[in-house]
């Protein structure tokens, strides 16, 4: 296997996100929503109090903002950080259409490491 440094892979992402005035909704690998499989999941699940979700990879946080109204606290990571700004700026956008300050969940996104995050203090683990 070759081993790609880091920070090549995400000066890669990044210009894939700054490419052409900005990556849009549909486009490339932007599936611009939520799976319909992880909205048919959540419609049957009621999160424990305080429950958090990671999702790493997220993009423009399509499935962090949903799974935060329906109750997770909510983060999502990507290693581009115009990925980031975008999911901020789309949760905005969410929750100005839905007429609401905030979600059930909180919503948080972040480029940091995946494999250096500290889970939160209500985690399980195998």
């Amino acid at each position: 296997l070759i081993k790609i440094p880091a920070s090549t892979t995400m000066v890669v992402w990044e210009d894939m996100w700054k490419r052409d005035g900005g990556l849009k909704a549909g486009s490339f690998f932007d599936a611009a929503g939520s799976s319909k499989v992880l909205m048919q999941v959540l419609q049957q699940l009621t999160p424990a109090k305080g429950a958090t979700a990671l999702v790493p990879g997220c993009g423009r946080g399509y499935d962090v903002i949903e799974m935060a109204k329906y109750g997770f606290n909510s983060v999502g990571l990507d290693i581009a950080p115009t990925a980031v700004e975008s999911a901020k700026s789309h949760n905005e956008m969410c929750l100005k259409a839905a007429g609401v300050d905030s979600w059930p969940g909180t919503v948080k996104f972040s480029t940091e490491d995946f494999f250096t995050l500290e889970p939160p203090g209500n985690a399980v683990s195998s």
